[in-house]
């Protein structure tokens, strides 16, 4: 439907049949097809009443913890979802981490390593057994990075940090519009296998 609504739109705008056009869709996800479909076809679209599909805050999670899975030393990637969602790691941990981090002059992940190797100091033990379980989650991440394909992995990404389960807690339809978004991401993975 993506492909065929972008052919439509190329015609009418190549014929000179229309300036501009309009589509109209139900639910957000649905976006991420037409999306696709319109920037491989080169047509500048702009999205009205919503967030364009890869702006939006779920999907740049998920992204983040594929960037981290496929390069540990992307400090922005676990800048963004150390604690997302969240897992106990306060902003003052996050803030003493990256302290530790430029002081040494590491990616945050070797920072985090070093403190969890050193046990407790600038480090308080709860804050510790949080950033234990940030690094398990992460190192199992990377490993299903490597054994599995990218639609799996991004399944993977979704089991293993709750963020649906969590999401699905909220019973709000806001929520249900993050969870559809994220099962369109695996979607959109799947596809791109595909390609």
């Amino acid at each position: 439907e993506g492909w065929f609504v972008a052919a439509e739109i190329a015609r009418a705008l190549g014929e000179g049949s229309a300036e501009s056009v309009g589509v109209l869709f139900r639910t957000n996800a649905q976006s991420r097809v037409l999306e696709e479909a319109l920037r491989r076809n080169r047509i500048d679209y702009r999205v009205v009443g919503g967030t364009s599909f890869y702006d939006r805050t779920e999907i740049k999670d998920a992204l983040a913890y594929a960037r981290l899975a496929n390069n540990l030393r992307d400090s922005s990637a676990m800048s963004r979802i150390i604690n997302t969602p969240s897992r106990g790691i306060s902003p003052t941990t996050v803030k003493q981490l990256q302290a530790i981090a430029t002081e040494r002059e590491l990616p945050l992940w070797e920072a985090l390593e070093q403190a969890l190797a050193g046990g407790p100091g600038v480090l308080s033990n709860r804050a510790l057994k949080a950033l234990e379980g940030f690094h398990a989650l992460t190192t199992g991440l990377v490993a299903d990075h490597e054994a599995l394909s990218l639609s799996e992995f991004f399944r993977a990404i979704l089991d293993h940090t709750h963020y649906v389960e969590i999401l699905d807690a909220e019973k709000s339809p806001a929520a249900e519009s993050r969870i559809e978004n994220l099962r369109e991401l695996v979607n959109a993975a799947a596809e791109a296998e595909e390609r």
